[in-house]
């Protein structure tokens, strides 16, 4: 049975959330007031759906948990949990914890935060549980599910502006993404299999370093999920490889892009490191999984408007290059393409169907251009057919320009055709290496 509600009873007075909306939802009729009234913020992304309730807490002494409910399947799906609180020292944002709810299958992938106010909190060893929506509903608008996409067109899309550029306090870009992370610098950076989390960042929070015109050098520079890097002025900013540099400029791994710069590889290949990309975006497809309903737990949009991609002089490898998983899609808008090296004759970008076995990733390019001048035996695009996925990737090209030719390859791990679909509305020769396959 549920344990009576501790008092005093505070009043359910929640406080707006970021996302401008209070806690709890609207249709939550029956609000518990205690439960309303310790709850300051509660924010969930990376959903499967919208309808999740609170179906317990606790506020001993010993132990603060709150359980979070998914509706849709009727299962616990999260939760926030820590030991010996301090009540009168609580976190900041209490972080989630998703669980294994579907019978021992993969994770959710469920993430969000919680922040309390400690103020109304009434330690004690009662355990609250809630039986229906009706008490403890989170509010909808505070949960972003894994198909919200809202592609950042401008610099005023975005809710937190970090400015870069000589003068400024941060004046490179490892100086700016370490600003993101508080007492900590960033991951290892020879490390290409990793996604750093930044608890400012997420989908109702998007940040742009904004850098000032001139030319920035980096060397595996991870940038975290809804991180973008965007160019104050459009044509003035140029990022290269920082000398010595043994691997991609910019490890974009997830929900992130660039807008109105330049991004050129600079570095010849090397016997160590890796791949000398100026993008690289290759880490999630690695931990997509689905669970016992099928659902993958991680999609997300990789963005460029207005970028130029550029294969240095030096440079032996193409300017971007990826693994796209299922329910992912890396999309180029607006872009150019081009070639300074008289020796390199390879794609300019490219893409790989990931290392899982499911497929279905998208590699979009609209109203872009190749204007690297080269021969059509030079191809614009490679997309390699990596492994033996169950749906094929989708590349897809419309209104570009100068785009004459793609190529399609096998991987190391045999020959697999029908893997790739070439669609839209540019006609393109297919240099193939996979007999029999066109990408048809």
């Amino acid at each position: 049975m549920p344990a009576p509600t501790p008092t005093p009873t505070p009043t359910p007075t929640p406080t707006p959330s970021p996302t401008g909306g209070q806690p709890y939802d609207a249709s939550a009729t029956a609000l518990d007031p205690y439960l309303a009234a310790i709850t300051s913020e509660l924010v969930l992304y990376n959903a499967k759906a919208r309808n999740y309730r609170v179906s317990l807490i606790e506020t001993d002494v010993d132990l603060m948990r709150m359980h979070i409910w998914d509706e849709q399947i009727g299962r616990q799906v999260a939760g926030f949990e820590f030991e010996n609180p301090d009540y009168n020292r609580l976190p900041e944002r209490v972080l989630l914890n998703s669980s294994n709810p579907l019978n021992g299958q993969q994770f959710s992938g469920l993430q969000g935060w919680l922040k309390l106010n400690a103020s109304a909190i009434v330690p004690g060893p009662g355990i609250l549980q809630f039986s229906g929506p009706e008490t403890s509903r989170i509010n909808r608008a505070n949960v972003s599910t894994r198909s919200d996409y809202t592609r950042p067109k401008s610099i005023d899309d975005f809710q937190e502006i970090i400015p870069v550029g000589p003068g400024r306090s941060l004046t490179t870009i490892r100086a700016a993404l370490e600003s993101l992370y508080a007492g900590g610098r960033l991951a290892n950076q020879s490390n290409p299999n990793q996604l750093p989390v930044c608890l400012r960042a997420n989908p109702f929070h998007r940040i742009a370093l904004v850098l000032d015109p001139g030319t920035y050098t980096g060397a595996s520079e991870h940038v975290p999920d809804w991180v973008y890097l965007v160019g104050r002025v459009p044509n003035s900013v140029v990022i290269e490889h920082a000398p010595g540099a043994t691997g991609p400029i910019i490890e974009g791994q997830a929900n992130t892009g660039a807008i109105d710069l330049t991004l050129r590889n600079t570095v010849p290949n090397g016997p160590s490191g890796t791949a000398r990309y100026a993008w690289h975006t290759d880490f999630v497809h690695g931990v997509q999984t689905p669970d016992s309903e099928g659902d993958i737990n991680r999609d997300y949009a990789v963005d460029f408007r207005r970028v130029k991609f550029i294969v240095g002089h030096s440079a032996q490898i193409q300017a971007f290059g990826s693994g796209i998983g299922v329910q992912a899609s890396v999309n180029f808008i607006d872009c150019e393409l081009d070639c300074e090296s008289t020796s390199y004759r390879g794609p300019l970008v490219t893409a790989n169907n990931s290392s899982g076995t499911i497929g279905g990733g998208r590699f979009t390019f609209a109203n872009c251009r190749d204007v690297s001048g080269r021969d059509a035996s030079a191809t614009t695009i490679g997309v390699q057919s990596k492994t033996d996925a169950t749906n094929p990737n989708i590349v897809e090209v419309n209104d570009c320009q100068g785009f004459a030719s793609i190529a399609l390859s096998p991987g190391t791990l045999g020959v697999f055709p029908g893997k790739w679909r070439l669609t839209g509305n540019t006609p393109m020769m297919v240099v193939s290496f996979i007999p029999g396959d066109m990408l048809g």
